[in-house]
């Protein structure tokens, strides 16, 4: 008898504001896709794209208990644990008797904290889920024990302890698992609620094409470290499937990191320019591994953005990172792209070990000088298991823990920083100092001109409000800005 299931794909972080960009939730359209090949109901919540307000969320999730749901699954994030709890309870009490599921990165590493934290969770899924959904679907609907399925970690429904199965083996061959049901949330791509900031014409998909990441930075949550690949016809199937089914016309390669095989990913521009799609695309790669003709031929096929962590402009930053780059590298890299006309987007990190104001107006400096032509500034999170979480602790500087009652996020006590607003002050302003420079003023006047872009308006408008008003309220405590 199939079996109803409701995946949940939670807001983000800082909801209600406009967010940078908005993709179908992939994990959950893989795992749907999964349990579909059993015979199984599944529907899809995207509270991230439609943005619906509590008292929304509360009646969806009720009339899906009524109308007889058995599991309701959603992944849990480090950042949203409240609302986490919160989705948890609402699905226990639309119906006492489903299942209800947590996986993602941030339950994985701590399956048994993850029990404790929240009360109505039955199991948790830890690592790649969807063998695993579809085994644990199966159980649920011939209402066996989850005892002995692999790569969950339950709750005893009798002592209350959490009850550990073995591992489930990583999937080595990715074109084993289905295509992703993006036909469940079709309705949310024909009212244009997947876009990226840059990208004016909307919908836009999301596609991964790898999984793992050869390399171990100190700050990175992803927990599985072997880097598998779809092949590249594996990998055109799905954009021909977006563009042709669902109008798509801009596609964001979600991976880790898309050219750890350079000859894949050549091979998959080589496709793109043969089917002539007419997709544009956006992709992560390395700075060393960018070259000229590497990005001439990505341009080639449609891409239109190239992205990459530098995450400091400081050598010895990087090096207590593990990133395994320098800082000539990812200069050249920025330089690399943009003289080939493509956007470059890079990413930096604040408040690791070893941070000082000085390295921060380094990085400031760095920043300056090569003109990326988007970034984003982040205080440093030590996710739970990573390096920089584990360093931290033994050290005595972590400060806080992962909590759905945890009053800010866990940050790293330098001997500079006296609280954690000091690291967003820092933040600030190195964001003012950026973005308020005539170069950036301008160039995102231009796109905003060119593409009559106005969610692009909207969000910098916000974002300029933002960084303001902590002028308009009381000065910065942070030492140094």
């Amino acid at each position: 008898m199939p079996l109803d299931v409701l995946l949940i794909n939670p807001r983000a972080t800082d909801f209600p504001k406009i967010q940078q960009k908005s993709y179908a939730p992939l994990n959950l359209l893989y795992l749907a896709s999964v349990m579909r090949q059993d015979g199984h109901r599944i529907a899809i919540e995207d509270l991230n794209a439609t943005c619906i307000d509590d008292a929304e969320v509360e009646r969806r999730i009720t009339a899906a208990g009524q109308r007889g749901v058995r599991v309701f699954a959603f992944p849990y994030f480090s950042e949203i644990a409240k609302q986490n709890r919160w989705l948890s309870e609402l699905c226990r009490r639309a119906n006492p008797d489903a299942t209800i599921v947590m996986g993602g990165p941030g339950a994985s590493p701590i399956p048994d904290t993850c029990l404790t934290q929240f009360p109505a969770v039955d199991a948790i899924v830890v690592g790649e889920g969807e063998w695993t959904m579809g085994e644990l679907a199966n159980r649920v609907d011939r209402r066996e024990t989850l005892a002995g399925c692999l790569g969950v970690v339950f709750r005893d429904p009798v002592t209350g302890a959490a009850v550990h199965n073995a591992p489930r083996p990583v999937e080595l061959e990715l074109d084993r698992l289905p295509q992703p049901s993006n036909d469940l949330v079709k309705d949310c791509y024909d009212a244009g609620q997947y876009y990226a900031l840059l990208e004016a014409e909307r919908p836009v998909g999301g596609i991964v094409t790898s999984r793992g990441c050869p390399f171990s930075c100190g700050f990175c949550y992803n927990t599985v470290k072997r880097y598998r690949m779809r092949s590249p016809e594996n990998i055109l199937e799905e954009l021909t499937y977006l563009s042709r089914e669902l109008k798509v016309r801009f596609v964001e390669f979600n991976d880790i990191l898309f050219t750890a095989n350079r000859r894949r990913a050549e091979r998959v521009f080589e496709l793109l320019i043969k089917e002539k799609l007419g997709i544009r695309f956006a992709f992560k790669a390395r700075a060393p591994e960018l070259t000229d003709d590497f990005v001439k031929l990505a341009r080639q096929a449609g891409a239109v953005q190239i992205g990459f962590g530098v995450e400091s402009g400081v050598q010895r930053i990087l090096d207590r990172m593990n990133k395994k780059t320098t800082v000539a590298q990812c200069a050249k890299g920025i330089e690399i792209v943009r003289r080939a006309g493509l956007r470059c987007h890079t990413g930096y990190v604040l408040g690791y070990p070893g941070e000082t104001p000085d390295t921060i107006r380094e990085t400031v400096d760095f920043i300056l000088k090569s003109k990326p032509t988007t970034l984003t500034i982040d205080v440093l999170l030590p996710y739970p298991d990573t390096p920089v979480y584990h360093e931290a602790k033994a050290d005595g500087t972590l400060v806080g823990e992962w909590s759905p009652d945890m009053p800010e996020y866990p940050w790293v006590r330098l001997p500079w920083v006296r609280q954690r607003e000091d690291l967003e002050a820092a933040r600030t302003w190195a964001m003012n100092r950026v973005f308020f420079r005539p170069h950036y003023v301008r160039q995102f006047g231009s796109m905003i001109a060119r593409g009559m872009n106005r969610q692009l308006a909207g969000y910098l408008a916000q974002e300029t409000w933002l960084a303001v008003r902590p002028k308009l309220s009381v000065p910065s405590r942070a030492i140094g800005w």
